[in-house]
């Protein structure tokens, strides 16, 4: 299953996570750029 989480503030990486962590495909949808570049580098 595929979700998409709107948000990459706190409440939206966290949500993000643990739909990873439980087997789903995720897309974590950043507002800025340079922040979107940093977590798909560490995460």
């Amino acid at each position: 299953m595929r979700i998409a989480v709107l948000g990459a503030g706190a409440w939206g990486t966290a949500l993000a996570v643990q739909a990873a962590r439980a087997g789903l495909q995720v897309s974590l949808w950043a507002r800025e750029a340079d922040r979107a570049a940093a977590m798909a580098a560490t995460r």
